[in-house]
């Protein structure tokens, strides 16, 4: 999980990211309201 500094910093500075900025900072945000909240990363590529 990404830290505190870099959530704080694409929350409220630089507002660019990938996706695991969005979701990092999504999570820090449910969790300072003592929702259950996790991420799940990853990805499986397949065939066509």
């Amino acid at each position: 999980m990404l830290s505190g500094d870099v959530v704080d910093q694409f929350l409220f500075e630089s507002r660019k990211g990938f996706c695991e900025h969005s979701a990092a900072s999504f999570t820090t945000l449910m969790l300072a309201t003592s929702m259950p909240t996790s991420i799940v990363t990853g990805y499986q590529g397949g065939e066509l």
